[in-house]
């Protein structure tokens, strides 16, 4: 039972790393990847799926797959998925890449970070997006996104 919780851990966190990643739209680094190298892509494809993310991870769980060579790792997106959670990513993916522009730290956290803790994605009867950012950037913050 000690080794099961492991390693459901373990894939927890490169379900994390991956997402993280995605959001931020960073490419995967090869000595991270090999931490996880033990954890099926297909088991990772089926997490993003089952909780509405498997649009925004699809990319980065294929090259994890291409990175453990795993032949058998299908995409398996739903269009509903897609469509349903797009436009969201895109505008979460908008605002980092301006903070970043503009000098600001803002780390995404609960929210779609945690989505994944839920048994079935419909379950998270909330679809906001939590944002830290230091005090003292707070209104240069604010200031960039009225300015969206």
């Amino acid at each position: 039972m000690l080794i099961e919780q492991s390693n459901a851990f373990t894939e927890w966190k490169l379900y994390m790393y991956l997402l993280r990643r995605a959001i931020r739209g960073e490419k995967l680094e090869n000595k991270v990847l090999e931490q996880y190298k033990e954890i099926d892509s297909k088991r990772i494809r089926e997490r993003s799926v089952k909780n509405g993310q498997g649009f925004m991870l699809d990319e980065y769980i294929s090259e994890y797959a291409k990175y453990r060579q795993d032949e058998d790792c299908e995409r398996k997106n739903s269009i509903g998925n897609v469509v349903i959670r797009y436009e969201k990513f895109k505008y979460i993916r908008n605002v980092l890449e301006r903070a970043k522009e503009e000098n600001i730290l803002m780390v995404v956290f609960k929210g779609c970070v945690l989505a994944d803790l839920y048994p079935q994605y419909i379950q998270r009867d909330s679809c906001d997006t939590d944002i830290f950012v230091y005090y003292e950037d707070k209104q240069r913050a604010i200031d960039m996104l009225l300015s969206m």
